[in-house]
């Protein structure tokens, strides 16, 4: 089964993540639940595939993880891949959108970010947010 597969979707849920397998004319091949804690291993036992998920902070980590055994990993931007959902918001059917969005020959996809970056831009926002939380102290005490 998992040497037919081309294309595995990816939905990262809280608990689990939600995964969907196809061959390339785009019969569904698996649909599995993994815990996080399981997903690098069962990932690790595939071949070399294409790997589509909607780009999320932790997505970025994901797709750095798995980009080195070999997997072609793209991060497709969340409002692409709802145009292929089927009926309403579920993880599965979210994992199959993603499957079916990635193979598109012109899906623009999001460039996987470098750690770098991610924790310049969190230092930016925990920056932003305490100079908020500042200001409003300073203008509660102003009031009174």
């Amino acid at each position: 089964m998992a040497q037919q597969m081309s294309i595995l979707g990816i939905e990262i849920a809280k608990l689990g993540f939600h995964m969907v397998g196809m061959d390339d004319p785009g019969a569904v091949g698996l649909r599995k639940r993994l815990a996080r804690s399981e997903v690098r291993r069962f990932i690790a036992t595939l071949p070399p595939l294409r790997r589509g998920m909607e780009a999320c902070g932790s997505a970025h980590d994901r797709a750095r993880g798995v980009r080195k055994p070999g997997h072609d990993v793209r991060l497709i931007a969340p409002h692409f891949v709802n145009a292929y959902v089927k009926s309403p918001k579920h993880d599965p059917r979210d994992a199959a959108a993603s499957c079916e969005a990635v193979p598109r020959p012109t899906r623009r996809c999001v460039p996987i970010t470098r750690v770098e970056p991610q924790d310049l831009q969190a230092l930016h926002r925990v920056r932003a947010r305490l100079i908020k939380d500042q200001r409003g102290h300073l203008n509660r005490k102003l009031r009174f």
